[in-house]
């Protein structure tokens, strides 16, 4: 689901309009009509803001129309305006990004493709070229 469509999702199921939910944000309700519509994309800091006014997590509304160098990009510029905090929401948010995903196209497979798939992820975790650095290492290379 997109961005826009899990906003939405979210709205509906707390049985705000988007008048409503608008009002919480200090916003119109057009523009939450764009944001679901996709007309329009929040910025990182005003989905954090939709997130709250949802009572949710921002994580449950980084939809797939976000990609990954996108998230890096407003990662980036996060910790350039010295905002830790919303940096890790971003990092949290990124990855269970990432694992909604995976999951989504793995629960697709059936039992050889989900066994296929394990197997090839392990591959893939085994090449020390995919591996996450330990905080050690990346002190000691940076």
């Amino acid at each position: 689901m997109t961005t826009g469509e899990l906003i939405k999702e979210r709205r509906t199921e707390l049985g705000l309009s988007q008048r409503e939910l608008g009002e919480r944000l200090g916003v119109t309700g057009s523009m939450i009509g764009q944001y679901e519509n996709g007309t329009r994309t929040p910025k990182f800091q005003t989905l954090c803001k939709i997130a709250a006014a949802l009572e949710t997590q921002v994580a449950n509304l980084y939809g797939k129309d976000v990609s990954f160098e996108d998230g890096l990009k407003i990662l980036d510029k996060t910790i350039e305006d010295g905002k830790q905090a919303e940096a890790e929401l971003l990092i949290t948010a990124v990855e269970q990004h990432r694992f909604s995903v995976l999951y989504e196209v793995f629960s697709r497979l059936n039992g050889d493709g989900q066994r296929a798939a394990i197997a090839a992820i392990e591959g893939i975790a085994a090449h020390p070229h995919y591996q996450k650095m330990q905080k050690g290492e990346a002190e000691k290379n940076g």
